[in-house]
């Protein structure tokens, strides 16, 4: 690992998915000292590593730092070393993204951000709402109801036994700042210490309400019931 001629600060928002990610990090992107990778190479949603996308972005940052990329390790360096004439720079990201993903939340360089949503039931009904509408954006609003059925049962275990698993991963990263969604989505939201990182006091532009199991899913006392005994059950 090398710092080079770095100033920046660095920082990574860590998370399962469907907890608001993406409005916070566009609310960072906003200001013009803060570096994340759709300032430099268009990126879904300043997600520097994601699996479908990173051979991509490996080309294009290799481009910019004229060298070749060869893993999502080294991009991140490159990364981290093109946006290091800046204030802050950093990127969106889950844990399972990262081979080495222990290592990668001990370094010191980086203040990790974890984002996760205490209601863990709603977290699972939103990976399996957007997964059965093929929509990952929330546009305001509530979600169009969702009938969980007996032919949904073995995909929702396996969504809840990621979003427990991840969670577990999110909680254990050592000095973390850690925020909620479910605050997130409060217009009167602050974080003393995500406010001290950046400076200034970081806020969503226009936070919708949190997004609820009933918003999602029309039987959701069963569906509830369920992703409870799937969560109880899962392997860790």
């Amino acid at each position: 690992m090398t710092s080079g001629m770095a100033h920046a600060k660095r920082f990574c928002l860590l998370t399962t998915g469907r907890t608001g990610s993406t409005s916070l990090v566009d609310a960072l992107a906003s200001w013009d000292d803060v570096v994340v990778p759709g300032k430099l190479v268009p990126c879904v949603d300043n997600e520097l590593v994601h699996p479908e996308f990173v051979a991509g972005y490996m080309k294009q940052f290799g481009e910019l730092a004229g060298r070749t990329i060869e893993d999502a390790d080294a991009l991140i360096e490159a990364f981290f070393a093109l946006g290091a004439h800046a204030g802050y720079v950093g990127f969106k990201s889950m844990p399972y993204r990262h081979r080495h993903f222990q290592a990668f939340v001990a370094r010191p360089d980086v203040r990790f951000i974890v984002l996760l949503r205490r209601d863990v039931t709603a977290t699972v009904a939103s990976f399996a709402v957007a997964q059965q509408t093929g929509s990952w954006r929330r546009r305001g609003g509530v979600p169009g109801a969702w009938t969980f059925r007996a032919e949904d049962r073995v995909r929702v275990w396996d969504l809840a036994a990621y979003v427990r698993h991840t969670n577990e991963m999110l909680m254990a990263v050592p000095g973390a700042i850690r925020l909620f969604y479910e605050d997130l989505c409060d217009p009167s939201f602050s974080s003393p210490e995500l406010d001290e990182f950046f400076a200034r006091p970081v806020r969503l532009r226009a936070p919708n309400p949190p997004v609820r199991t009933e918003d999602y899913v029309t039987n959701h006392a069963q569906f509830a019931r369920f992703v409870d005994t799937a969560l109880k059950h899962v392997d860790v």
